[in-house]
């Protein structure tokens, strides 16, 4: 590779590389998760159990923001979900990294999984372009920044285990352009404020995991710099940068300490009560499995390997390169940094479990009340990992083209490697049984987010008091998950919801709940309507039981409870609400609509 100063093309050449870049990576996702682009306004990833849950979530709190941008009735801090709970907004991701490309395809459709679908693809394309190009500014090579971009698609984490679940986090776009305009130091203060909105808008991603994953490496940069003399003043400019953009989310953090204040026992109000307790981290093929951000394919591990031993010790004999040499470097500093972050503080070795330091320090400072799934944090890793597959691919390649006295080398190199990385993304080919790769499906898996029919919708948009979606409770992950279903229902009709899902729940939502698993029963609804204000309920008669019954079969099954429990108090209940459709039994009920055992009932407003 040539050190000699070439001159930038010009600004139109520059656009229109960009533009294909994100063409061909736009034709390579949308092949990758084939059928989905065939059923964008329809259909939503399902690659695993809880893609039925948090992409509901998203597109409702997407679908909320997109209202109050639009001029909606609704406060935009007070959600509808948790009526009469305020402030609702800030109980979990509030996903504004992702507004400004829900937003416009929202408002122009009315369509919430259309909008988080191209949220979800777009983003995943945009990073792969960002990482795409930043390879080739300091490569020269569009070979290497394809194969940077590569990687970052053939991690499954990408487009199966995380990101389809969790659609906001797939805007990470931004944060290649950080590493880069981090990797020099700031000569200058407006260079240094260039990385500003870079990194805020990067944080409002998400608040916890992208933020820390972004701010952390950021801060060890400022003070390794601030440390050294001659780089003394550029790591004061960085740290006014990073005090700044703290400044700028300030608002979003004040809105999230506000419910801290007014829960003090939030950690323990959540779904996700499992997750208290950390699982430890298993070493070393924890790291390499496929649900980790970190499991990018082998062979660009392999390659990056080679490509630094080449570079790092063959450097000095053939040539002076700085700038390649602080692309090698600010790669392993964020892969490095994020790799160590999302470790849990318990590790596994061969079966013995080991504190690391972060767990004395999540003694001192409570970290792990807000970041209870660690292996989130290897977003900075995968970002690191992806942009130095490409330069050590242009390591090698230049190395293979003087070697082979063959210009076309590289391609070869690259065909080889590109297949083996997507080889082992489709079948789990090289890798082994304990790192837990499997052959994927032949289809992407799709799944309807709710049924397309919608009876009930015109009474429901009607102004009234709030509405309870029933079965609702809190018991387990299929309760969660009907809590999701009638959050994004409310997108359509807009009314106010008792039910509610998010990262953490109210004071006394779990009460509401308790209630809200009692009914029909008269006393339970009397409650139920005096704390909230009760007005409509709609009862899904088929799904009554079910969260009841799955954890009856799971008793059942550990030898803890007869199998009697399966099927007796759950179909009496059914019983019961149709027993209410047909007009018995209630003074206070009143069936004003029904499709099949879909009931929607009114409560008559109290006596004064």
């Amino acid at each position: 590779m040539s050190t000699a100063v070439e001159p930038r093309p010009s600004l139109a050449r520059r656009i229109g590389a960009v533009l294909l870049t994100f063409v061909l990576y736009a034709v390579l996702v949308l092949w990758m998760t084939w059928p989905l682009a065939a059923h964008l306004g329809t259909r939503m990833p399902h690659t695993n159990l809880l893609c039925r849950i948090d992409p509901l979530y998203m597109a409702w709190i997407l679908a909320h923001e997109s209202k109050a941008l639009l001029g909606g009735p609704d406060a935009f801090v007070d959600t509808n979900i948790f009526f009469p709970a305020r402030n609702t907004l800030f109980y979990g991701d509030t996903g504004f990294g992702a507004l400004p490309y829900f937003f416009p395809v929202f408002a122009a459709t009315g369509n919430p999984t259309l909008a988080l679908n191209v949220v979800l693809l777009g983003c995943i394309v945009l990073t792969a372009t960002a990482l795409h190009r930043v390879v080739v500014r300091w490569t020269g090579s569009e070979l290497a920044g394809f194969l940077g971009g590569w990687a970052y698609l053939t991690a499954r984490w990408v487009l199966w285990e995380f990101l389809p679940t969790a659609p906001s986090y797939s805007v990470l776009q931004y944060l290649p352009i950080v590493v880069l305009l981090a990797s020099v130091p700031a000569a200058r203060w407006s260079s240094a404020l260039l990385l500003l909105p870079f990194a805020v808008v990067q944080c409002l991603t998400d608040v916890v995991y992208v933020a820390a994953a972004t701010m952390v490496p950021l801060g060890i940069l400022a003070a390794w710099r601030l440390a050294r003399k001659e780089t003394r003043t550029a790591g004061w400019r960085l740290a006014v940068v990073l005090a700044s953009a703290v400044v700028v989310l300030s608002p979003v953090y004040a809105g999230h300490l506000a419910v801290r204040a007014d829960n003090p026992k939030l950690m323990y109000q959540t779904p996700w009560f499992w997750r208290l307790s950390i699982e430890p981290t298993v070493l070393p093929w924890g790291l390499l499995a496929p649900q980790a951000a970190t499991g990018v394919a082998l062979a660009a591990l392999l390659l990056i390997v080679v490509g630094g031993v080449l570079f790092f010790r063959f450097r000095e004999k053939e040539r002076s390169d700085e700038p390649l040499r602080a692309a090698w470097l600010h790669g392993f500093f964020w892969a490095g940094i994020g790799l160590l972050m999302s470790i849990a503080p318990i590790v596994s070795i061969l079966g013995t479990n080991l504190r690391l330091p972060q767990y004395w320090i999540g003694e001192w400072l409570p970290i792990y009340e807000l970041v209870r799934v660690p292996a989130r944090l290897g977003l900075a890793a995968i970002v690191g990992l992806a942009l130095l597959t490409g330069i050590a691919f242009a390591e090698c390649s230049r190395r293979l083209s003087r070697a082979v006295g063959s210009r076309f080398a590289p391609i070869g190199l690259a065909i080889v490697v590109a297949g083996s990385m997507y080889a082992q993304y489709a079948w789990g080919f090289g890798a082994t049984a304990a790192m837990g790769w499997k052959p994927l499906p032949d289809e992407y898996p799709t799944r309807e987010p709710i049924a397309a029919r919608q009876p009930f919708l015109p009474i429901l948009r009607e102004p009234g008091g709030p509405l309870l979606e029933v079965p609702a409770s809190l018991a387990n992950l299929m309760a969660t998950e009907q809590h999701a279903r009638a959050m994004y229902r409310s997108v359509f009709h807009g009314r106010r919801l008792v039910n509610g899902y998010n990262s953490y729940w109210p004071n006394g939502f779990r009460q509401r709940m308790a209630l809200a698993r009692r009914l029909p029963d008269a006393d339970a609804l009397a409650a139920l309507r005096k704390e909230t204000g009760l007005s409509l309920i709609l009862v899904h008669v088929d799904e009554v039981g079910r969260d009841e019954i799955a954890e009856c079969e799971k008793a059942h099954a550990a030898g803890k409870q007869p199998k009697s429990c399966v099927d007796e108090p759950w179909l009496a209940k059914r019983k019961a609400w149709l027993a209410l459709a047909e007009g018995s039994g209630s003074e206070v009920l009143h069936l004003v609509a029904r499709d099949g055992n879909e009931l929607l009932f009114a409560l008559d407003a109290p006596s004064s």
